[in-house]
């Protein structure tokens, strides 16, 4: 994490040439930069949130070493319970973490594959804790807050599956739905089963973003 109102520390000489650098990175909030290094290359990811200049009176916050270089996007996560921010990621080597906002690793697991699309909270067993849904190529996972496979899970898809789900929480039940290779779109109930109705949608080609 950084504080972009001292960003003129590491963008030092862009500033020297670019004088309105300074008060548009002075616009943002708290930033998150993930660097990955892999042999003589370096490459960096910045994301930096709207909403004015950040409180945190710092410059880097905090750093998290992964076991690999990070493959995902970093994604930003509500705790329901503590009212604050954690972060899901995934690195090249399959494993997936979940991190405090302090950046403490909660837990680490390998699944086997790259994630699919976005990673979306649910709330499995209506307790009002939460979960973490999210689908591979080839099976669907919700893990808990430590980790752990939620009851049956992970699920096997009944093709390879082409884009992320689609979540659907309504009359306080989930649903998802995941576009798969063989030109069908596979609905479930959260515990995994097949959605009545729903023989699956077929006919529709391949998705491949959504």
């Amino acid at each position: 994490y950084m504080n972009m109102q001292y960003s003129s520390l590491m963008v030092r000489g862009l500033l020297n040439d670019n004088p309105t650098m300074g008060p548009f990175l002075n616009s943002f909030g708290n930033g998150m930069m993930v660097t990955n290094h892999t042999g003589n290359k370096v490459s960096v990811h910045l994301a930096m949130q709207t909403g004015g200049a950040a409180k945190v009176q710092a410059g880097l916050l905090w750093r998290t070493e992964l076991k690999a270089a990070a493959w995902s996007q970093p994604q930003v996560m509500l705790n329901p319970a503590s009212g604050e921010s954690e972060i899901f990621v995934q690195d090249t080597s399959a494993n997936v973490y979940l991190l405090s906002q302090s950046g403490t690793i909660l837990f680490s697991k390998n699944i086997g594959e790259p994630v699919v699309g976005e990673v979306h909270q649910i709330d499995y067993y209506n307790n009002g804790k939460v979960q973490y849904i999210f689908n591979t190529t080839g099976h669907v996972y919700v893990l808990d807050r430590l980790g752990n496979d939620v009851a049956s899970y992970p699920l096997r898809l009944s093709a390879v599956a082409t884009a992320g789900m689609v979540i659907n929480n309504s009359n306080g039940s989930t649903r998802y739905y995941v576009p798969c290779s063989n030109g069908n779109i596979y609905g479930y109930e959260a515990n995994g089963k097949p959605l009545a109705g729903w023989s699956p949608k077929s006919g529709v080609g391949a998705v491949v973003q959504l």
